[in-house]
């Protein structure tokens, strides 16, 4: 319901996005990863581009961004995974979790972050293995993405 109203206009929260990956993505073994979306539910202001959301001219000011991430490996258990979220390729915030091994997990994150006109914003993932393997983040498809990102203007 909310994006619709977001994509109708019956707010002003924008620019607004909701990015998502309709296909694997492979991730090797202790390397930071930028996350593909490959598909878009919506995008207001056409400010998220090439797996990258841009701060559009006269849009300046504090954003909300959410993210899902599923991953998996199938051949060896996952012993940490780190997520990323960069503006202007540095580290704002990073989540890690140095677990008890296991094979699939889905880490969600929020953030309130204050942008500039031109600011990026991209979110990377990490990852280790017990056998230095690569993982998987999943896809949903089309109709039930996995692994997300999404932002919008609060004020």
């Amino acid at each position: 319901i909310i994006a619709d109203s977001i994509t109708s206009g019956a707010i002003a929260n924008t620019p607004a996005f909701f990015a998502f990956n309709t296909s694997t993505q492979t991730l090797s073994h202790n390397t930071s990863t930028k996350i593909v979306f490959d598909s878009e539910k919506f995008d207001t202001d056409n400010a998220f581009a090439s797996n990258t959301f841009t701060v559009p001219s006269g849009k300046a000011g504090k954003y909300l961004f959410s993210w899902g991430v599923n991953y998996f490996n199938a051949g060896s258990q996952i012993t940490a995974a780190l997520y990323n979220i960069k503006v202007n390729n540095s580290t704002l915030f990073q989540g890690w979790e140095n677990t008890p091994a296991y094979t699939e997990q889905t880490k969600l994150g929020s953030a309130i972050i204050d942008l500039s006109v031109g600011n990026t914003v991209d979110l990377y993932f990490y990852i280790t293995t017990g056998n230095s393997s690569s993982s998987t983040i999943r896809s949903g498809g089309s109709t039930e993405p996995h692994t997300f990102f999404s932002g919008f203007k609060l004020l």
